[in-house]
């Protein structure tokens, strides 16, 4: 037993041994503390939120980890403004063993710390400073711990794109944050297609009627998505107010990113129910729930209350667990903490702080920590946390519910858990249901018509009319009108088919009598002037029209067609009628009298061999008898020397043209229209519609009398009219347009006929027409295919019009001649040509006349010259009289230019000015002339001056004398006035005494400039000459304003002479900083010493006199040149237009700007690229590239003149600074071009503030050159800013002058503790708001013109427009805020705003071109994929493809590619492409024409061109050109007459063939003969020897039709019978080519069993479904002769009887077969609009083709 206690009392003592050699052990190890401060407002909800999660982590981390041997201590100071917050930190930096920041709570804050941790070397660690302009890549030491809100804009677009969203708004706050964010915004959704409709940038301070005023305005858009980013208090304001107007109802769509949904627990989410909201995903755990109930508790003790916690307070506790593992993995144990190094303690010097050695370490260990925390994973790359995942959330009641997620590698999911894979989706069918505003499950549409607006839908209103088409009713009790009619009928069933409801009421066009008040092109005009919104009706698609309105796609045919009473007659001379006789019978004597004439003036002979053009007289018999006609054929071969000749035979050309077209022209009328004889003459009148354009095509196109024209409005009056006919009052013939022309065949179908075929060069057919840019013209043009390809359509038209008559057509071969009195003109001014000709070149008068003439014209001439150059060479004058001058220059062939005296040095100086270019007018050309000449003006500016002053009249010996007498006046003057100050520098008095017992007070100001950069060298120049000059002319003035200059290049170094300028110094306001970045912290400094900072160089609108009172901006607003760039884009015409601007603050808030006035005159940013100031040429060069890939062939460059020089450099070396391209740039760069080589830029247009031209100025710059050129180091060349910084010291001096009474003690400045770190407590001036107060009202002439600030902002007069050109660039116009564009600068009062600029001078754009760039241009260096369809056979005629297996390149051939290759060279950009076969391996294809489309929507093609028919359910994959074609589909049957294979002799009778063949025969016989001798002189034989000329009588006469140049002849009466015979051939193929398409044949048709079908068409469809064929006698066929054999063998021989196909199809196989097949009744047109060309929805290129085939169709290309 005592043992066993021994063992026990031994064991006890061993264990409290062991335990005391523990704890001696662990009291040896040091813990070392590793101090952090933190920055925070702690009276602010989120700061206290914030600094409780700091605290928790403190105390969670080392309860968890407390065997660690480092201790991270976090110091934290409340600071609320932001020069508290630098006062915070620079006190810890200096006065602590700070070795890193936490903080600050705001991104402006953020900017300033983190360089004054750069300047520490200590990590600024920030957990909700979000701007992107701060970043670890631009500043080292700052590293944020949130994520970048680059994936918030990538979700926005993945969840836009996912439901099918293509338009949105976006509401965002007007911040640094904000307007960041959405320049990445737009860069995202412009790369996915995504439009921005509207944009507002809303002031953070903005009133409830503000926002009120947004909301209203975006409720009158037909967007109904909107985007929302702005901090939470502005953003629940807006909710509540958009709940309020209705907003957040069924229709409407809102987003909202993690700006306001990290802080949805401070607010209630009532208003905001159906929003969905992004925020950062934060996986579930016990540790989070843990920490949020502790955190609960310890903040319900906190006074005042704090914020619920969010997501910042979770990042805040992650970032201390993360510091506290990196300072635990950089300290080994017991180590000593490394010591700083402190700096110079100077009481104002922020910039010298204590610098850690161990912030780096810090840094570089923080960076690579990586570990689990409450937000998720935490990880950082580029100093950036890495999220994991994003939540999309729905707000339902007061709560939310999580509906999916996004994740960077996989795109939106329905479930987290699914963040492994890799496929990147955008679809939202995954998400789960969605509760949107209004209690909705259904997904908005990204349009819709305003609710609270009714459409005002314009209809036209003619008192009778054509009611068929439009009737209006007005009840005069409610003034309701309601229209019907067969547009009307259009119109309302195709608003069930829009994807939104449509509120709207009709508003005729009419006046108090309700009656149309003018033409439909001023109704049209109401659309543009916004009275109505769009118009429904009968209005017809012109390409006038379509300049002021968009029009949808056309619902009805297209035409103006003549109809005339149905009487038939015959005249076998109808090939006579285009001339009258009378024509006939002029037009041989004019040949024979300008014969004579040539002859009589080339007869006479002279000795120069080589001008002798004539043969000998024996050889020119009957020569007037042939040669007017000859040189018609043979222009080349029949050349004349003398020039009244050649005068002569231009005149007669001219005439002879005009009559060969005049009859084409008139003998193609007579043969296209029906065999009808109707009377029609010279004194028939024509009716036309009341109010239509047919007027315009009668007059101007068919040159009808106006006074012989009638309207008419109704079909009944037409009726009436055409009874009586013109005899009895009435009219003949009416012409009209085809829907109503067919309207008055169906009520009198047997009374009148349609005259030929519709001419289409007028009108499309009718269609609905929009505001420009009007987003609802897509989908009504959707909406109107769907029904016009629909049975509907032919309800419509039974409804409204019953079904029309079909007319038959004969030949008619009456019509009207042409008269000789018609061509008299002409034919007076051949006749006084002739007259001229011979009295100037025959008779004695004349040729004295004629010598007299050029004689003095020399002699004027020569004095001029004479006199300009005696005039600007005074030594001249001793040479004699001006006569004299003028006799010496005639005798002397080389007249030297006497040089002028040198002037003296002071002169020279005084009077610098550059070369001017000069414009030369030469034959009516502009050329630019930029070196000197001998045209040009040398005097100097003394002699201009002195020009300007004295009469023109007076000596050059009296303007010198006035010249001596001015400046020695001047000198002595200047002498006067200077001499006392000059004394009084040299000590011998004072200034004071001279004044008397006045005493001079001086007012000190601060300047900080950067010295040792060329600019700021440059502005410190200009201030010290500005105090001199002023103080020169003011010497009378009690006050001096004396600048005290320091030199500061970085940020921090400016705040540290500012902060001791106002400390130790009494300085009343501050001049700079230099740059933007460094305004915003002294601006803060100056308000808080009460004192103006003025700055002339820092542009920002960040910064403004509105937000911060004491910051004035001496330079104009950039908001002016938004404006000038949207004016000289309205101008030009340029819808589209890229902008590359630099990524920095300044640059994304000018960009912010720029959309907003952009997207209000409807101009398209195209592509934007915000480039890094510190990129490099390979980033550039990558930029320019993917700008050479795009449509668009207009650039914006803004951006700082090193960066934009070099983009310039190597946009000319990859070929975009040449012709075709428009570069534009704005005053970042042009006001610095004098210290860079402009060549690279040649041809840019850009902007700069107006100079006026002064003679201050010119002092001014002689004076600054000479004292520039003695500095070292060389400084910048004087610009803008250095003129502005003048400007501002005058204005200084006259503000201070204002303000100080006489004698008056300047009042001393308050003096704030002199603490060494507390920068906020500054001395206070007494004198600064005093002085800002003056200076806002100062007003005055300066060097850059009017000095006048408006809201603490100069406001400039004018802007330049200027262009460069070489070395050099020249003013091309000006722009003022009243006047917009303008010539002349001297127009600025003038009132009326422009935006044209065609009074801008000429303008040599790149490439050496004065021709206007168009916004458009295909790619060089892309070759564009056009898809062609290939069905191996098939109908080549439309489009043959052919592929060369050896190289496997493709061509394409027939009538759709020859339609495509037209519209070509109409475009504005040329268009390189290749073709690309819709082909199998075995070359043939390989699917339908639906599923070659879907190829261009799956971009596997750009576009495709071919035979592809326009159908509604094709046109929601592509988007199609205007249709080529005519559409329908038609029934083609066999005729049962006899085939008859000779059709094509038809329009010539057998006679007429056989008189043919004798006439070439025996032409050639006589040819033969007359050819047949042989002479001496070789080269003007034609004709082989006579053993060659066998059968030369066979084919001579047909040859010379086709090769005139190839069969000249030798004898002058061979060359006489072949004009002749050319005359006769004219008129025969002319009559031959109107007759043949003429014919027209009636067929008995017979309808079969078995029905052919083209394969693969929708025509199957048709039958089956619209026509319940039965499918099994259904036969399809792919070629013109698959038909051809099936219809020839019949139903009983395995064949067909019948054909359904397209119309262009069928009209080609009645073309082929002309008498076997007859189209039988009318087509089907429910079923097609014609062949169009496909195109990505949206694509560039799709609107401009899309116009051009428009254009192309209305001039007749395809007929």
């Amino acid at each position: 037993m005592p043992n066993s206690k021994n063992l026990v009392f031994f064991v006890l003592f061993t264990i409290l041994f062991l335990r005391f050699r523990v704890d001696s052990f662990h009291g040896t190890a040091r813990i070392s503390s590793v101090h952090i401060g933190a920055v925070l407002d702690l009276n602010s909800p989120m700061g206290a939120m914030i600094e409780l999660c700091l605290s928790l982590a403190l105390s969670d981390f080392y309860s968890i980890h407390s065997d660690y041997k480092t201790r991270l201590s976090i110091h934290t100071k409340s600071a609320e403004h932001e020069l508290d917050v630098a006062s915070a930190v620079i006190e810890m930096l200096k006065n602590e063993e700070m070795h890193g920041v936490l903080g600050p709570q705001w991104s402006k804050e953020a900017t300033f710390v983190a360089e004054l941790g750069a300047r520490a070397q200590v990590p600024v660690i920030s957990f909700t400073a979000k701007s992107r302009a701060l970043s670890h890549s631009n500043s080292t030491y700052f590293v944020r711990t949130t994520p970048d809100d680059i994936y918030q804009v990538k979700i926005l677009a993945a969840i836009c794109q996912g439901f099918d969203w293509q338009e949105i708004i976006v509401l965002y706050e007007d911040t640094e944050y904000g307007n960041i964010f959405f320049s990445k915004l737009y860069k995202e959704f412009q790369e996915v297609h995504i439009h921005l409709s509207y944009i507002s940038a809303i002031s953070t301070s903005a009133e409830d009627v503000d926002l009120t005023k947004e909301l209203n305005k975006t409720m009158e858009m037909y967007t109904k998505v909107f985007l929302v980013h702005m901090n939470i208090s502005l953003g629940h304001r807006l909710f509540v107010l958009a709940r309020n107007a209705g907003m957040m109802s069924e229709g409407y769509a809102w987003l909202m990113t993690d700006s306001l949904s990290n802080f949805l627990t401070s607010v209630d989410t009532t208003p905001m129910e159906g929003v969905l909201g992004l925020r950062p995903h934060v996986p579930q755990s016990k540790n989070l729930e843990n920490f949020t109930a502790k955190w609960k508790r310890k903040a319900f003790f906190r006074k005042p209350a704090i914020m619920e916690l969010n997501m910042y307070g979770l990042w805040a506790y992650d970032t201390v667990w993360a510091l506290a593992l990196a300072i635990e993995r950089i300290l080994p144990l017991n180590s000593d903490l490394p010591k700083s190094r402190q700096g110079e303690l100077n009481i104002s010097d922020i910039s010298n702080l204590r610098v850690s050695q161990l912030g780096r370490r810090i840094l570089t260990e923080l960076l690579r920590t990586k570990f689990t925390g409450l937000s998720g994973e935490f990880h950082l790359v580029d100093g950036q946390l890495q999220p994991s995942a994003f939540e999309i959330f729905n707000l339902i009641g007061t709560g939310n519910r999580t509906v999916g997620y996004w994740t960077p590698n996989r795109g939106i999911s329905k479930n987290v858990s699914s963040i492994g894979e890799s496929t990147y989706s955008t679809s939202t069918k995954e998400l789960r249901a969605i509760m949107w505003p209004g209690d909705t499950l259904v997904t908005p549409k990204a349009w819709g018509i305003p609710a609270t607006r009714t459409l005002r839908v314009g209809v036209p209103h003619i008192k009778g009319g054509f009611p068929e088409f439009v009737n209006v009713k007005t009840d005069k009790s409610t003034n309701q009108s309601t229209a019907t009619g067969f547009s009307i009928a259009i119109f309302e069933a195709s608003l069930p088919l829009l994807p939104f409801r449509l509120h709207f009421k009709f508003v005729p066009y009419e006046d108090d009598n309700r009656t149309q008040n003018g033409s439909y092109y001023d109704m049209l005009a109401k659309v543009q002037d916004q009275e109505y919104d769009f118009v429904v009706g009968d209005v017809t698609i012109l390409a006038t029209r379509a300049k002021i309105v968009d029009f949808t796609v056309p619902y009805t045919e297209s035409g103006i067609i003549m109809v005339v009473k149905n009487k038939r007659t015959r005249n076998m001379w109808i090939f006579l009628k285009p001339l009258s006789w009378r024509l006939w019978l002029t037009i041989v004597i004019a040949c024979i009298i300008v014969g004579i004439v040539l002859r009589i003036l080339e007869y006479e002979e002279t000795t120069d061999t080589n001008t002798i053009t004539w043969r000998q007289p024996r050889e020119q018999p009957g020569l007037f008898c042939w040669f007017p006609i000859a040189i018609l054929a043979f222009p080349e071969r029949n050349m004349v020397a003398n020039i009244w000749s050649r005068f002569l035979l231009v005149v007669w050309l001219f005439v002879a043209y005009i009559l060969m077209q005049s009859y084409t022209a008139k003998l193609s009328a007579i043969f296209t229209v029906d065999q009808l004889h109707f009377g029609f003459s010279d004194n028939s009148n024509i009716g036309y519609q009341s109010g239509s354009f047919v007027k315009d095509y009668l007059i101007n196109d068919l040159k009808f009398n106006e006074a012989k024209l009638k309207d008419y409005t109704t079909i009944e009056e037409y009726h009436n009219a055409m009874t009586l006919g013109s005899e009895k009052g009435g009219i003949d013939v009416i012409y009209g347009e085809l829907p109503y022309m067919k309207l008055l065949m169906h009520k009198y179908p047997s009374q009148y006929v349609i005259r030929g075929q519709p001419n289409k060069t007028y009108g499309d057919g009718f269609g609905f027409a929009f505001p420009r840019g009007s987003p609802l013209v897509i989908h009504f043009s959707r909406a109107i295919l769907n029904v016009t390809q629909s049975t509907t359509m032919t309800m419509i038209e039974q409804d409204n019009f019953g079904y029309p008559s079909n007319q038959d057509s004969v030949i008619n071969p009456d019509n009207p001649n042409l008269k000789a009195y018609n061509f008299g003109g002409l034919f007076i001014i051949l006749g006084s040509s002739t007259i001229i000709a011979l009295f100037f070149s025959k008779t004695s008068v004349g040729r004295n006349i004629t010598s007299m003439v050029s004689k003095y014209g020399r002699k004027c001439s020569t004095f001029l010259f004479r006199a300009k150059d005696h005039e600007s060479n005074p030594t001249n004058q001793a040479k004699g009289s001006p006569s004299e001058a003028v006799n010496e220059s005639q005798n002397n062939t080389n007249v030297e230019a006497v040089p002028s005296p040198e002037p003296s040095t002071d002169q020279g100086e005084a009077n610098e000015s550059e070369p001017t270019n000069t414009d030369v007018i030469s034959s009516g050309l502009v050329e630019i002339q930029l070196s000197e000449s001998r045209n040009v003006d040398t005097r100097t500016a003394e002699e201009k001056a002195i020009d300007d002053w004295l009469p023109i009249t007076s000596s050059r010996n009296a303007k010198w004398w006035y010249s001596t007498f001015h400046n020695v006046t001047a000198m002595v003057g200047a002498g006067v006035l200077s001499l006392p100050y000059a004394m009084s520098e040299l000590g011998w008095f004072r200034v004071d005494s001279f004044h008397g017992t006045a005493r001079i007070s001086s007012v000190h100001i601060g300047a900080v400039l950067d010295l040792n950069s060329p600019m700021g060298a440059m502005i410190e120049l200009c201030l010290s000459l500005a105090l001199s000059d002023f103080y020169s002319i003011h010497s009378d003035y009690k006050t001096r304003l004396s600048i005290h200059t320091k030199s500061a290049e970085h940020e921090l170094d400016v705040a540290s002479a500012v902060i001791e300028m106002l400390k130790n110094e009494e300085m009343h306001g501050v001049l700079g900083p230099q740059w933007s970045k460094e305004a915003t912290f002294v601006a803060e400094l100056g308000a808080r010493a009460q004192v103006p900072v003025i700055s002339f160089t820092a542009k920002s609108r960040a910064l403004s006199h509105s937000n911060s009172t004491y910051f004035v901006r001496t330079t104009p607003d950039d908001i002016y040149q938004v404006k000038i760039l949207a004016a000289i884009c309205q101008g030009f015409d340029w819808q589209e237009i890229i902008v590359l601007y630099e990524d920095t603050e300044y640059g994304n808030i000018f960009f912010s700007k720029l959309y907003k006035e952009f997207q209000e005159v409807h101009i398209h940013l195209s592509y934007i690229s915000a480039i890094s100031t510190s990129a490099e040429d390979v980033d550039l060069t990558k930029e320019l590239n993917k700008t050479m890939e795009m449509y668009t062939k207009v650039f914006l460059v803004h951006m700082n003149i090193s960066l934009g020089h070099r983009l310039f450099v190597l946009a000319r070396n990859a070929g975009m600074m040449s012709e075709g391209y428009a570069w534009l740039m704005t005053d970042s760069l042009s006001n610095f071009l004098t210290s860079v080589d402009t060549t690279p830029m040649e041809g840019v247009l850009g902007l700069r503030p107006h100079v006026p031209q002064s003679k201050n100025l010119e002092n001014f710059t002689a004076k600054w050159k000479r004292k520039a050129f003695f500095r070292k180091p060389a400084i910048m060349e004087l610009n803008m800013y250095g003129l502005w910084a003048y400007d501002t010291v005058w204005a200084l001096a006259l503000a201070i002058e204002r303000i100080l009474p006489l004698n008056s003690d300047l009042p001393k400045s308050r003096q704030g503790e002199l603490n060494i770190s507390d920068i906020s407590n500054l001395r206070v001036s007494q004198l600064g708001r005093r002085i800002l107060t003056e200076l806002l009202r100062t007003k005055f002439t300066g060097l850059s013109g009017e000095f006048h600030l408006v809201d603490g902002q100069l406001q400039p007069s004018a802007f330049e427009i200027f262009n460069l050109i070489g070395t050099g660039n020249r003013t091309v116009g000006y722009w003022t805020p009243d006047r917009g564009i303008s010539k002349n600068v001297s127009s600025i009062g003038e009132s009326t705003y422009s935006t044209s600029t065609k009074e801008l001078r000429a303008i040599m754009w790149p490439g050496d071109t004065l021709v206007t760039p168009k916004a458009w241009g295909i790619p060089t260096t892309r070759t564009l994929r056009v898809g062609v369809p290939h069905i191996k056979g098939g109908f080549p005629e439309f489009v043959n493809v052919k592929t060369d297996k050896s190289t496997n390149q493709s061509t394409a051939t027939g009538f759709s590619i020859a339609i495509f290759e037209a519209s070509l060279p109409l475009l504005p950009f040329r268009l390189h492409f290749k073709f690309v076969p819709y082909e199998d391996d075995n070359r043939t294809q390989n699917g339908s024409y639906y599923d070659m489309l879907a190829k261009v929507h799956d971009q596997e093609y750009d576009f495709v061109v071919g035979d592809v028919t326009i159908l509604a359910t094709r046109a929601k994959i592509v988007d199609f050109t205007f249709p080529y074609t005519e559409s329908g589909i038609v029934m083609v049957l066999k005729n049962k007459r006899s085939i008859n294979m000779w059709i094509f002799l038809k329009p010539l009778r057998w006679d007429l063939w056989l008189t043919i063949v004798i006439a070439c025969i025996i032409i050639g016989i006589v040819l033969r003969i007359l050819e047949y001798e042989e002479t001496t002189d070789t080269n003007t034989i034609t004709l082989r020897q006579p053993r060659e000329q066998h059968g030369l009588f066979f084919w001579f006469p047909i040859a010379i039709l086709a090769f005139p140049e190839r069969n000249t002849v030798a004898n002058i009466w061979s060359s006489f019978l072949l004009v002749v015979w050319i005359f006769v051939a004219y008129i025969l193929m002319q009559s031959y080519t109107a007759k043949l398409s003429a014919i027209f044949m009636v067929d008995q048709l017979h309808f079969g069993c078995y029905i052919g079908y083209q394969s693969g068409s929708f025509v199957k469809d048709y039958l089956i479904n619209d026509l319940k064929c039965n499918e099994s006698k259904l036969k399809d066929y792919t070629t013109i002769e698959a038909y051809h054999n099936a219809m020839t063998l019949g139903c009983e021989k395995g064949g067909i009887d019948v054909i359904y196909g397209e119309l262009p199809y069928m009209k080609l196989l009645m073309h082929k077969y002309p008498s076997q097949y007859k189209i039988r009744g009318q087509p089907n047109k429910t079923y097609g609009s014609g062949f169009g060309f496909e195109f990505l929805p949206c694509s560039p290129v799709f609107f401009i083709q899309f116009f051009i085939l428009f254009c192309l169709i209305s001039k007749g290309h395809n007929h």
